[in-house]
């Protein structure tokens, strides 16, 4: 009978493939929450809440005309 004899991985690159595994899983969380969420310096961000600011003040100004 033939024994197979299977290769042994050293324990240290088992350890650090697990450990760049869960740093690259942590950049791309934090690089999908910096994409998904616009910040207020950014210009479309400074325009929506213009809009929304002149939206609230016309409503509070029909409100208080009657």
């Amino acid at each position: 009978m033939i024994d197979v004899v299977s290769p042994k991985v050293p324990l240290w690159r088992s350890k650090a493939v697990i450990i760049a595994a869960i740093f690259s899983c942590l950049f791309l969380v934090f690089f999908y929450l910096a994409i998904n969420r616009e910040s207020d310096y950014m210009p479309s961000q400074k325009q929506t809440t213009a809009l929304q600011h002149r939206m609230n003040s016309s409503d509070t100004q029909t409100e208080a005309a009657p």
